[in-house]
């Protein structure tokens, strides 16, 4: 059901990993198709559906003709997250805390992030941030770059969200900058592939080709999840 960061762990689910989800959902019908959705696939929701608040969150999905996707979303019941949904058991029983960027867009939601995050650091886990969309990093850049800095292990973007976290017209140099703060940096580069750079090795990823591409909706969500079931699973990069 989404958004990205529960379908990437849908995805370390289905591989064969162990997940849980923490996050807001509406006690409402969608909140109940999200719920059973994460079940069926082996996650564990650790958050009680909310009996007030704003609706579940959902979003429209356009598919261009070339498989690319425009979405409409509405974030709802998913911004009211706050600190006291945050807890130490499930952080501590999880080798890698994975944050959504646009929890940054909210105060509140952005109080959750930090509390995660330091109980994470405080506890020896890793913890992996993904940007979410470039138009979110732009309204939160400072705040990222500290965070990422502070914080984060391994950073996920897309192309157009890693340039604009560090203000740098080419890719390469964006990435470079990404790997003074941070371990492990993935940034997924559409038709032309991926790069990983963990330090100062450097891995170009070439794509798998499919003609013709239909539907590119969740395909980093989906990269982030083998990814992340690879290290934490005795997998090198």
């Amino acid at each position: 059901s989404g958004g990205s960061v529960a379908n990437s762990i849908v995805g370390v689910s289905t591989l064969g990993g162990l997940s849980s989800y923490v996050g807001k959902v509406h006690q409402d019908n969608l909140g109940s198709v999200f719920r059973e959705g994460l079940y069926s696939n082996g996650v564990i929701l650790e958050s009680d559906m909310s009996p007030g608040g704003s609706p579940t969150a959902r979003c429209i999905v356009i598919i261009t003709p070339d498989g690319e996707r425009t979405m409409a979303t509405y974030l709802g019941a998913c911004l009211e997250l706050t600190e006291d949904d945050i807890s130490i058991d499930v952080i501590e029983n999880h080798k890698v805390t994975y944050l959504e960027g646009y929890l940054f867009d909210v105060p509140t939601a952005k109080k959750a992030v930090l509390k995660a995050a330091d109980i994470a650091k405080d506890c020896g886990r890793s913890i992996a941030l993904g940007l979410s969309d470039f138009l979110c990093v732009d309204r939160n850049r400072n705040s990222f770059r500290a965070f990422v800095e502070k914080y984060v292990n391994v950073l996920f973007a897309n192309e157009r969200e890693i340039m604009s976290l560090y203000e740098e017209e080419n890719i390469m140099s964006a990435v470079a900058q990404a790997s003074r703060d941070c371990d492990i940096v993935v940034a997924t580069l559409g038709k032309n592939g991926s790069i990983i750079r963990e330090g100062e090795r450097k891995y170009m990823i070439d794509p798998v080709v499919f003609d013709p591409v239909i539907d590119t909706t969740g395909a980093g969500d989906m990269y982030a999840a083998g990814f992340l079931f690879g290290i934490t699973n005795g997998y090198n990069i």
